[in-house]
């Protein structure tokens, strides 16, 4: 498992404590899978309503009654002496009366969710099916946490004919909103072996439910991700090790703040030391700095969210194949390391090859090599985006080769060093040449 940063990587030096992140980042995933799924049913349920209104708000649409929590308390939380008033176009009453239905315990969050919005905003409406604390001030999926997403699968019945077992007390999305609670508590920020193995199962259970595997595209996709994951064959972002952190530490007002003071302090030294990280290239990186610029002249959100949306952006060296031959091409931030997955891909291919390129075997021997060594093909004409984060500040390595009319492999270049963000493009003869800034294939030396 990968890190950024010598503190950071401290942190997370023991192998329990890295378990704990690898669960915490696969909830991070498991959330970003659900969330589509779930603005699609919440959008068509919206849209099921009928007529746009904008004139009613919660408090004249709801009226005020004991048997809303909310209004239990003297003088009402949500109504503070505004009164009942019908909506002027018979619309929000429906709506108010639908929400109420499809609520499995019959309770809606009124605090979170503001009816002004409910006909044009579906995430609106999903806030009525959230805790009620701490979500009245968010506007989308994405400024919502894990537990308030499977928190609209729980509480909301139009997710039941995908997901059956919602109907049970304890069922598949329940077992998933607890691994965030036991995380929360786990000592030390310390995960078993088995506890991961068990967490990521459960996490997997949810997504592949026949029915909802089958009304989610991204269920799949989820569950490849978390495999990856899990078997440590994937890298772990900062922008998600942000994301996950902020997922666990509890909201001032959630009920699961308390008893927390130890795992809490040692969240916020990792987010300390994330964030001197992320400061320094701030004042490195033009593309940082705009974006810091932008944040303070639009919005006041947590620090730590405008480092997770600065760190989701991204940079591309593009590789565009100007020749008659089709290439393959790779980056990577280390030369070294990938003259040594060549090597192994080179005798990966020649074994299954018996070590001949032949007539007939020029395309199956560059696949073979091109799929052992990770390389991406592209044919004659055409070019190839690669991303990575705007946090890399050191050298981008190119690897480009291709098969010759003799049937043998030629490279282009192997471990070229290129400044983040910047391009290069294979010429007609072959040969790599640097692509001005900004463009694909316009030679940099030209004026």
């Amino acid at each position: 498992m990968m890190a950024s940063s010598e503190d950071y990587t401290e942190l997370f030096k023991l192998k329990e404590n890295q378990n704990w992140l690898k669960v915490s980042v696969g909830l991070i995933f498991t959330k970003d899978g659900l969330k589509p799924y779930v603005e699609k049913t919440m959008e068509s349920f919206k849209r099921r309503q009928g007529s746009n209104c904008s004139a009613c708000s919660t408090a004249t649409i709801v009226p005020c009654n004991k048997r809303n929590k909310i209004c239990r308390s003297r003088p009402c939380k949500l109504h503070n002496g505004v009164k009942y008033c019908p909506c002027p176009i018979n619309v929000c009453d429906g709506f108010r009366d639908s929400i109420i239905r499809q609520h499995r315990f019959g309770g809606p969050s009124w605090l979170n969710t503001n009816a002004c919005d409910w006909c044009s905003n579906a995430w609106e409406v999903a806030k009525a099916f959230m805790p009620p604390d701490g979500y009245d001030t968010i506007k989308t999926s994405d400024e919502t946490d894990l537990n308030g997403v499977i928190s609209v699968l729980i509480n909301c019945r139009l997710f039941e004919n995908d997901i059956p077992d919602l109907a049970n007390p304890i069922n598949v999305c329940t077992k998933v909103r607890d691994i965030g609670k036991k995380l929360r508590h786990a000592p030390k920020l310390k995960v078993t072996d088995d506890q991961l193995k068990q967490w990521f199962g459960q996490m997997r259970a949810l997504l592949l439910v026949p029915n909802h595997l089958a009304a989610n595209t991204k269920a799949q996709d989820t569950v490849n991700t978390l495999n990856k994951l899990e078997l440590d064959q994937l890298q772990i972002e900062r922008k998600d090790a942000m994301a996950a952190i902020n997922d666990v530490i509890p909201h001032p007002k959630h009920p699961d703040n308390e008893d927390l003071d130890e795992n809490v302090i040692m969240l916020n030294k990792i987010i300390k030391s994330l964030c001197n990280d992320i400061l320094q290239e701030v004042s490195e990186n033009k593309k940082l700095q705009n974006g810091v610029v932008d944040f303070i002249k639009t919005g006041s959100k947590p620090l730590a969210w405008l480092f997770q949306k600065l760190l989701s952006k991204s940079m591309t060296t593009h590789v565009t194949n100007r020749s008659k031959y089709t290439i393959y091409a790779k980056y990577s931030f280390n030369g070294p390391e990938v003259n040594i997955a060549n090597q192994k891909a080179e005798a990966s291919a020649t074994a299954v090859v018996g070590g001949a390129y032949g007539a007939n075997g020029i395309i199956g021997r560059g696949l073979e090599y091109s799929a052992a060594a990770a390389f991406r093909t592209i044919a004659p004409g055409a070019h190839m985006a690669f991303e990575y984060p705007t946090t890399i500040k050191d050298a981008v390595y190119i690897w480009i080769y291709y098969v010759d009319e003799n049937s043998e492999k030629q490279w282009v270049c192997e471990g070229l060093p290129k400044r983040p963000d910047y391009s290069v493009f294979v010429d007609q003869d072959g040969k790599v040449q640097n692509a001005k800034h900004g463009t694909l294939s316009e030679p940099a030396d030209k004026k």
